[in-house]
């Protein structure tokens, strides 16, 4: 990934933590800046935090912000893989409903099996009807849906011929 100027980025951070605002940013001391393309925002996403329930603490506590990148003579940039650390950016739009429609189609988290479990458990039929295309459900996804009696959603997974397959224990539930 290159930089382009004219082009959008995100920035994906905690909303107990994030002192981003609309308009110009500029680092301190205690902060740093990394942004990435579009096209990686759901593999972050996927790796945000493993050690705790991701999906849960990615609804609860997640903001994603789009900016873009000033061309300033101070400007500095560092390259980390397909993260790059700045000390300058503009915010133009903030995204901090992860159950918002506009987000998950724009942000491809219905192809995302984490993510369409976190609607399985709980209850969300109304976006899973929205999807399109490749949802990728999960035994976690039916075993979500099951474990918080949201028989809507196996009926759902059922006739959209989305589920995969039945876990052996989820009958007994």
């Amino acid at each position: 990934m290159s930089i382009d100027f004219g082009s959008t980025y995100y920035v994906i951070s905690r909303k107990s933590i994030s002192k981003l605002v609309i308009g110009l940013n500029e680092d301190t001391e205690d902060t740093r800046f990394y942004f990435t393309d579009l096209s990686s925002v759901n593999k972050i996403l996927s790796l945000y935090d493993e050690r705790k329930s991701l999906y849960d603490r990615i609804i609860t506590d997640t903001i994603i912000y789009e900016i873009m990148i000033p061309q300033k003579e101070d400007l500095v940039l560092v390259k980390h893989n397909t993260v790059w650390q700045t000390n300058k950016m503009i915010v133009i739009k903030v995204y901090d409903d992860m159950f918002d429609v506009a987000t998950i189609k724009k942000f491809d988290l219905f192809l995302n099996a984490d993510f369409i479990a976190l609607l399985s458990m709980h209850g969300r039929i109304d976006l899973l009807e929205k999807s399109v295309g490749n949802v990728k459900c999960s035994e976690v996804s039916i075993t979500m849906a099951a474990i918080n009696n949201h028989i809507n959603i196996l009926d759902w997974f059922l006739k959209s011929k989305k589920m995969m397959r039945l876990p052996d224990d989820a009958l007994a539930m």
